[in-house]
């Protein structure tokens, strides 16, 4: 067994420099005939890092690993056409044939697969067993047969073992694969190849220490001139069709052609590399990474293009994707057909004009605000300066009727030119820290139905917000500032209640509740709670106050401004009031009503017209946020946090191909609201344990958990992407906050 040491890293884990990148319109793949005998065909461990650059389509299975004869009997392991499920089978499924319950439409991240095959087992689901990032997943179909041959190692007449592909018929993957291990013999766990990190709380590689079997093989990608070599030790090297050696792996995501943000009718290929747009359509497509601060470069090379019609730049997250770099608000772009520098549609003089071959580099200074574009290692000035915001590179070409193809590099080790002085590549591990690298420290949504008793956090809450899944019953918010047992309801405007038995207690890891049904509820599937803990870090205030009926300023703790605020009276009946920063152009002139559905309001006294500061927020004369009395009203604050929180917006386009909206994190919960007629809606990663996440809740009802068809969204590594038509009107303005599970620096797709 081969022990890397130069691979290790303080945390237990260790670096993986390389992955093999393959591309599905090209055939890449790796194969080999098996000559040995095998171990032991009944069991099998296949264990690798995979991210996916495209989404399976009518007809294009995507496989990882297979075996077969030129006969068309073969076994695979792939995601399926279409739907993005995860198929194992055995003989074209004469032996066994699996799909997983969930989808992987994840483009932005690498996942951990793990398969465990032991066809000894007496309980038939045991004998195939499948893990992502280390947990295993619900199968259904044909389970494999007692004792049957898995035959992925074995040495059948004519009978090869392909990676990234299966030549029975040629359908290979789209995307990268890292770490590539088979253990010809052994029925193995995840842990025996990755673990969770202890600093972070997510799944990381580890070094495996096992032994491989007579066929197993172990595929590192390192050795640049000979991709299929075996680093196992058992020489069973596999015959190299088009891989290319990547940079790209779980240790360090690489920024890519991002498939689910891209204009309708253009294409990504090369494991999301190339870019090709049709005249049919002029719209832009966005890199995987967004950024707000730092130093960012990366190149990009023309292929081909009717009229130099190239258009590269950088747009803001959330840019309408069917409009072009330059042509849409916080979009910025460099024409090649004219050399211009367009924003808005507005086009100004600014450099040479560029075409096939040409090497254009973007120098993106998020510190300064400013971006450089370069011709051939040439810089063309400062196009832009005082540029705020998360932005990400962005590319499409400048016209209706033209057409244009170009290649990305991302990586530095494909870059043609050098770098600016202190600029990096758009890579994960280049992220600057997390202010909060373990946001479950800090917020947490948890399930329950075992009844009361103490419920477990992982920190002591100062904002629980509960409801009854199964049944109808009103949402339960208890804070520490007013004490255990208050309650208030989200879906009511009634007065706070003391309940002797609901929330009795704040632990040190989590919560205590009682027997009251609102807070205990075993009926179907129990309790959701959502928890939060106060404080600067987090961005996160609750404030108490007395209302004067008088305009006031109140002092708030966040030490930022708030971007979203929610008010209640608790002495009396009285509607919820919320301020969003991304509600409309001019937020402190209206709010929103969290107990109805209510469209934005237009009411200028509600926030006295005026912005909230990092010390202070704003009421007026409403007896909503202001009534006249003593400590009778309620604040919960909120101010965005990178990699921790985002509170933001984005429009619809009433589409099950919906809007991609980028949160630079892996969403924990996602609270979304129109700002037109509309419930409040609430999706988070317990009830939805993966993805299509269809389960969620209506915050202004009684109802629990909800399902509609319509109303679908895909929780990712970096934001997420509506699936449906619920939250998804076309041109409709959405709102919404949202909650990491895991910073993107450290997350794995979902």
């Amino acid at each position: 067994m081969l022990i890397h040491p130069e691979l290790m890293l303080d945390e237990g884990g260790y670096d993986v420099p390389n992955s093999g990148a393959f591309a599905i319109e090209e055939s890449d793949y790796l194969k080999r005939f098996q000559s040995s005998s095998p171990t032991d065909l009944k069991k099998l461990t296949f264990s690798a890092w995979v991210k996916r650059a495209s989404l399976s389509s009518s007809g294009q299975y995507h496989h990882m690993l297979s075996s077969g004869t030129a006969a068309g009997n073969y076994c695979a392991l792939r995601i399926d056409a279409s739907t993005d499920k995860l198929r194992c089978f055995l003989n074209n499924g004469a032996s066994g044939n699996l799909l997983s319950d969930r989808v992987f439409r994840d483009v932005s991240s690498f996942y951990h697969v793990l398969v465990s095959m032991d066809t000894t087992l007496v309980t038939a689901t045991d004998r195939c067993k499948i893990y992502i990032n280390g947990e295993l997943i619900t199968l259904t179909g044909t389970s494999f047969a007692l004792n049957t041959n898995t035959n992925f190692l074995s040495t059948s007449t004519n009978t090869t073992v392909g990676i990234g592909h299966t030549t029975v018929p040629a359908l290979p993957l789209d995307g990268y694969m890292s770490e590539v291990y088979a253990i010809d013999g052994q029925a193995l766990t995840p842990e025996d190849f990755a673990q969770t990190d202890p600093r972070t709380g997510q799944w990381v590689a580890k070094e495996y220490e096992g032994t491989y079997g007579s066929n197993g093989f172990y595929l590192n990608f390192q050795n640049g001139a000979n991709l299929g070599e075996d680093s196992g030790g058992n020489g069973n090297n596999f015959t190299n069709t088009g891989v290319t050696q990547s940079t790209d792996t779980p240790t360090d995501n690489q920024s890519t052609l991002n498939y689910l943000s891209k204009q309708s009718s253009s294409t990504i290929s090369v494991a999301g590399t190339e870019l090709n747009t049709t005249g049919g359509g002029h719209g832009h497509t966005k890199g995987t990474i967004g950024v707000s601060s730092g130093k960012w470069y990366w190149e990009y090379t023309g292929i081909s293009s009717s009229g130099r019609r190239y258009m590269c730049g950088i747009s803001l997250s959330g840019t309408d994707n069917s409009k072009w770099v330059g042509e849409v608000a916080g979009g910025y772009g460099y024409f090649g057909n004219n050399g211009d520098k367009y924003t808005a549609g507005a086009g100004v003089a600014y450099g040479n004009t560029y075409n096939v071959g040409d090497v254009i580099g973007v120098a993106l200074d998020m510190d300064t605000g400013d971006l450089e574009f370069f011709k051939n290692n040439v810089s063309q000035g400062v196009a832009f300066t005082g540029l705020v915001g998360t932005f990400h590179p962005s590319f499409s070409d400048g016209s209706n009727t033209y057409s244009a193809n170009l290649s990305v590099e991302f990586p530095e080790a494909s870059w043609t030119y050098a770098a600016p002085t202190g600029f990096l590549a758009l890579s994960t591990k280049n992220l600057p820290e997390p202010a909060i690298t373990k946001p479950t420290n800090y917020f947490a949504p948890i399930i329950y139905d075992d009844g009361a008793g103490a419920k477990t956090v992982g920190f002591q809450p100062d904002l629980v917000w509960m409801k009854a899944r199964g049944a109808t019953t009103s949402h339960k918010l208890v804070d520490s500032v007013r004490g255990v047992t208050k309650a208030i309801s989200s879906d009511s405007n009634v007065l706070e209640v003391t309940e002797a038995t609901g929330l009795t207690s704040f632990d040190t890891n989590g919560f205590t509740v009682g027997a009251d049904t609102d807070y205990s509820n075993t009926t179907g599937t129990g309790m959701v709670a959502w928890s939060w803990k106060e404080g600067i870090t987090q961005g996160f205030d609750i404030v108490q106050y007395s209302g004067t009926g008088v305009a006031q300023a109140i002092n708030h703790n966040l030490g930022e401004r708030p971007h979203l605020m929610i008010v209640k009276r608790i002495d009396a009946a009285g509607g919820w009031r919320v301020y969003h920063r991304s509600n409309t152009a001019a937020p402190q002139t209206e709010y929103l009503t969290l107990n109805t559905d209510a469209a934005t309001v237009d009411n200028d006294g509600m926030w006295n017209d005026t912005v909230p500061t990092s010390t202070q927020f704003t009421v007026g004369t409403q007896a909503s946020t202001n009534a006249s009395g003593t400590d009778n009203l309620i604040a919960y604050l909120f101010t965005e946090v990178e990699g921790f929180s985002k509170i933001d917006s984005y429009t619809g386009n009433g589409s099950s191909n919906g809007p991609f909206v980028y949160c630079g994190f892996r969403p924990a919960y996602v609270m979304i609201k129109g700002t037109g007629l509309g419930s409040w809606g609430v999706f988070d990663v317990r009830r939805n344990e993966y993805n299509t996440a269809d389960l969620y809740n209506k915050l202004d009802g009684t109802a629990g958990d909800s399902s509609a068809g319509t109303v679908d969204i895909d929780i990712l590594s970096n934001g997420f992407k509506l699936r449906g038509t619920g939250f998804n009107g076309s041109s409709a303005g959405y709102t919404f906050l949202a909650f990491a599970e895991l910073p993107f620096k450290y997350s794995r797709a979902r």
